[in-house]
């Protein structure tokens, strides 16, 4: 389980990397091809940050 949690946190990283040099969604414009890609990218970033954190409580109990 270690290496599953450390290649989801690389993963993160490297889509905070994205977000770093490619900026919002909108800046590509929403319902371009970039600008959709990005979202759905960010969008998934959110919900396996929620996964995570998620997981981590029920480990705590």
């Amino acid at each position: 389980m270690d290496r599953v949690q450390s290649e989801l946190h690389a993963l993160l990283d490297a889509v905070e990397k994205v977000w770093r040099a490619f900026g919002a969604p909108g800046d590509h414009g929403y319902g371009t091809r970039e600008g959709d890609a990005l979202f759905a990218l960010y969008s998934a970033r959110s919900k396996l940050m929620i996964a995570i954190a998620d997981q981590s409580k029920v480990e705590a109990s």
